[in-house]
């Protein structure tokens, strides 16, 4: 599950596994908001997730799961060593790449530098202006 998370006006994305019952943070500006905030902010979500997992009985149907959606609250994994935004304003352009090359299941240090979120943003602007 993929989740856009705007934090300090900035944004992020959320990748949550519940397999494995942990969020994964992809941020393209590591530097601007330290780790204890980052997972300050964002353990509400943390406790929600399996809560909420508990509740709609996901573990009846997934029972691979039941161990990692009885620990509260799931840890918070800062991803690092991935491509970082070079000028201001990209944060938005880096999470919706990152998503869309996560989902793809490809290499985000392959598909995420500076100038291919500058080239998705142009071919993206494209797709939505051409679909009024």
């Amino acid at each position: 599950v993929y989740l856009p998370i705007f934090m300090n006006d900035h944004w992020v994305l959320g990748v949550v596994d519940i397999l494995g019952g942990k969020i994964s943070i992809y941020d393209s500006m590591i530097d601007l908001t330290n780790d204890s905030v980052l997972v300050r902010q964002l353990l509400p979500v943390a406790d929600m997730i399996p809560l909420v997992l508990q509740k709609i009985s996901y573990h009846e149907t997934n029972p691979d799961c039941s161990e990692v959606i009885s620990k509260i609250p799931w840890p918070i994994v800062r991803v690092r060593d991935i491509p970082q935004q070079k000028s201001g304003g990209d944060c938005g352009a880096f999470l919706l790449r990152y998503l869309e090359v996560l989902a793809h299941e490809l290499d985000v240090n392959s598909y995420c530098q500076q100038d291919h979120v500058t080239q998705f943003r142009q071919a993206l602007a494209v797709k939505l202006f051409g679909h009024r």
